[in-house]
């Protein structure tokens, strides 16, 4: 976690804002509360938000999160992508992601490792059964809990072709 910035805003929808989480190209992700709900909140970058393509991707990841049922990807639980700014709320997973776990604490040990790959192999068929195609599971989108995996950031994310339903099986 980092502290808030001077230019961080104090509220965003319905939270109040803890902390930082992390930043990127695309926007940054704060700590906040209702007071009995924590959420990871996800904000666009004003300037992406110019191309009405940058809003489009956003109603798309919410689309997205909404038809995905796992207890191994982090739940949306509100979001506004026609507000200045443009948010998404996740439940906040207490835990590193997969690239930090693996730096700061080396390699996973055998029940670790099968507990992790159970989790993402969950959450890979959950977001397939939905119909969508993450794209971007990597270390970084995997965040590790106390009670398994949790796969996050859909923004990249695309619905299944109907040639690719058809051609690829199940893995249910």
């Amino acid at each position: 976690m980092e502290r808030l910035q001077p230019n961080d805003p104090d509220r965003i929808g319905p939270y109040q804002i803890i902390n930082r989480l992390g930043s990127g190209g695309m926007g940054v992700v704060y700590l906040g509360t209702t007071g009995t709900r924590t959420a990871a909140i996800k904000i666009v970058r004003d300037f992406l938000l110019e191309d009405p393509t940058s809003r489009t991707r956003l109603a798309r990841e919410v689309d997205a999160l909404k038809k995905v049922k796992s207890p191994y990807v982090a739940e949306i639980i509100n979001s506004d992508v026609d507000g200045t700014p443009a948010w998404i709320a996740t439940n906040y997973v207490d835990g590193p992601n997969v690239r930090t776990l693996i730096t700061n604490e080396g390699v996973l040990n055998e029940s670790s490792w099968l507990e992790f790959a159970f989790g993402l192999i969950s959450a890979i068929n959950a977001v397939h059964k939905a119909g969508i195609i993450h794209r971007d599971v990597k270390p970084s989108n995997i965040l590790m809990s106390a009670t398994g995996p949790r796969l996050i950031d859909f923004g990249i994310s695309d619905r299944k072709s109907t040639r690719l339903n058809s051609s690829h099986a199940n893995i249910s």
